[in-house]
């Protein structure tokens, strides 16, 4: 029904908007500090937007190509590298302490 599709949407997007608002703003402000924060915003956002954009292609070239493990596999190398471009950050708060 309508009421059930509507209040899942509602409810995805109440649980996207907050680490959504997370990343984009408070961690943002971290890494730019008070004189970078709007140029680390929206390199954090941009990045996102190209992401966006490019998913569509990607997604269907990989499960295309060559199945959809595949496409799981793509998704979790693409999982840790997003992890290990946080590591210089986390490491220089570490040693900031």
């Amino acid at each position: 029904g309508v009421v059930p599709a509507f209040a899942g949407m509602v409810l995805i997007g109440f649980l996207l908007f907050g680490p959504d608002a997370l990343v984009s703003s408070i961690a943002a402000q971290d890494l730019g500090g008070p004189e970078a924060a709007g140029t680390a915003a929206g390199f954090i956002n941009g990045t996102g937007s190209v992401g966006a954009i490019l998913q569509g292609v990607v997604t269907a070239y990989v499960a295309q190509r060559w199945g959809w493990n595949a496409m799981f596999a793509v998704f979790g190398v693409l999982s840790l590298l997003a992890a290990t471009a946080v590591v210089p950050y986390a490491v220089a708060a570490q040693r900031g302490r």
